[in-house]
């Protein structure tokens, strides 16, 4: 290090004992770091040249309309990264504080009893079956690529499970994805009985209307976008769907006050981090938040299927990753019919760079974006 001004600049120069030295590494003779507190000025600095690069922690999806702008007049060329943090919509079909459950097996019990008192013993029972189809309507009646356009300003993708389709343990077939069709949505809650009895635009089932709340985060436009296309689709399939934003600290406290982890909402909307390994884990029987486990699980949902449980710990036990790879697409291909969640899309991040800078290379698994700058340099030079 150079020269440390706080709160203005950190000036770094090159090792002449990098290990790459002998190889003309690193190209940059100093690289300077500024810290730029605001991104109105971080964009004013990359246009006048002041900054040659802003990384991601500097800008988000909000700067992508004035990045396009000055990307297609030659100023500045974006980076728009998918990292490993996917957003989803969970359905609370186990909650605790007695309410309907419109996507558990509890909601249902009228088409076939069940133990209540054995979650795992309710796979496959009419009730279950019935529980499973409403879900499977909600994800086809739900427009994720408007999400993807309207949030994200179309840089990122759907995706259909825990894991993005570039991960060496995504499942080659056998997945199930389900495409934004409402007729397919309507078919299904009509098989389970949710009608339009009296011709007020939300459905209904033995005198029960079909109204259920989504729960996200407070002052996150993003998520705002995501709450608002959830309510406008499930109108068009007779759903009723109320948005209630929350702050982060009450959204995810600990439970039983908690309505995320303390299991008492209906629609529950956030994110998960996926890693090397597929986070099967999160949705074991044993990791349902309860009382008597001091709400510790991770399973909010309430999600219990032995089968996905028995294949998923058989794969996190096993080192061979080809024998891994089938075991972890068998849970996937459990878990994209069960649907306990619906995956929505990869979070995307996003930097901005002058033309010219060569070799910048992001990565979604290293947590900076300087991990390469050895190899960084300037064209013709």
């Amino acid at each position: 290090m150079d020269e440390w001004v706080p709160g203005q600049h950190i000036r770094v120069v090159r090792n002449e004992n990098f290990i790459k030295a002998g190889e003309g590494y690193p190209k940059f003779e100093a690289v300077t770091y500024k810290f730029v507190p605001d991104t109105n000025q971080l964009l004013a600095q990359l246009i006048s040249g002041e900054c040659d690069l802003g990384t991601e922690d500097g800008m988000d999806m909000d700067q992508s309309p004035f990045l396009v702008q000055a990307e297609e007049q030659g100023i500045l060329i974006p980076n728009y990264k998918r990292g490993t943090v996917w957003e989803h919509i969970d359905f609370g079909f186990a909650s605790v504080d007695g309410r309907y459950q419109f996507f558990g097996a509890q909601g249902y019990t009228d088409l076939g009893e069940i133990d209540e008192s054995d979650p795992e013993s309710w796979v496959g029972t009419p009730a279950w079956e019935a529980a499973k189809k409403v879900r499977k309507a909600f994800a086809h009646c739900i427009d994720r690529q408007r999400m993807v356009d309207e949030a994200l300003y179309g840089q990122s993708t759907v995706i259909h499970t825990f894991i993005p389709e570039n991960h060496p343990m995504y499942p080659e077939s056998g997945l199930i994805e389900y495409d934004y069709n409402i007729d397919k949505g309507m078919a299904l809650l009509e098989e389970v009985g949710w009608v339009d009895s009296d011709g007020d635009n939300v459905r209904d089932r033995n005198g029960i209307k079909f109204e259920v709340t989504i729960n996200t985060t407070s002052g996150n436009k993003m998520r705002e976008i995501i709450t608002q296309v959830t309510q406008e689709n499930m109108k068009d399939c007779g759903l009723s769907v109320l948005i209630e934003l929350m702050p982060s600290r009450e959204y995810f406290g600990d439970g039983p006050d908690g309505p995320l982890f303390g299991r008492h909402y209906d629609l529950g909307e956030f994110a998960w981090l996926t890693g090397v390994e597929p986070p099967v884990n999160l949705y074991y029987c044993e990791q349902w938040p309860t009382e008597e486990n001091g709400w510790a699980g991770q399973n909010n949902p309430g999600y219990c299927n032995p089968e996905f449980d028995a294949v998923g710990k058989l794969a996190e036990g096993t080192l061979s990753r080809a024998e891994q790879k089938p075991l972890f697409d068998e849970a996937q291909i459990i878990f994209s019919d069960d649907l306990p969640t619906l995956p929505l899309f990869q979070r995307v991040s996003v930097s901005a760079y002058r033309p010219g800078l060569l070799n910048y290379k992001p990565n979604p698994t290293i947590n900076t974006a300087m991990w390469n700058i050895w190899e960084w340099g300037w064209e013709g030079q």
